[in-house]
């Protein structure tokens, strides 16, 4: 799973969006709110989606949390910036998220992004 796989769904077929739509929700677990963090798409419209293709919804679990590693959050980060992100805007996005920082916090500042980019991971 990677978590560019979730951004720029603007100009996407619908039937792209549907299929992507349903791996993200039915083979890489993501809850509806993270899909809705990490598309365009409102939280009704993916339910609906979702409902239209005969899909069972999962009953609400707040406890249920997605961790992204922290290959997967340097990998977006570098994606979003080489896509001519500012750092502000590739820290909004991870704060959308909910992705961890080394911290465990969940609030990104641009500096943080510009501090992780400036280091280079060995797994990517």
């Amino acid at each position: 799973m990677f978590l560019t796989d979730f951004i720029d769904y603007s100009g996407v077929r619908p039937e792209e969006s549907l299929s992507s739509l349903l791996e993200k929700y039915q083979e890489q677990g993501l809850s509806l709110r993270q899909i809705t963090a990490l598309s365009v798409h409102s939280r009704d419209r993916i339910t609906e989606r979702l409902k239209e293709t005969g899909v069972k919804l999962r009953p609400h679990n707040p406890a249920r949390k997605q961790a992204f590693s922290e290959a997967q959050i340097n990998e977006l980060m570098h994606h979003m910036r080489k896509k001519g992100k500012t750092y502000r805007e590739i820290a909004e996005q991870l704060t959308r998220i909910k992705a961890k920082s080394k911290t465990g916090k969940t609030q990104w500042h641009p500096m943080m992004v510009k501090r992780m980019l400036g280091f280079k991971i060995e797994a990517l």
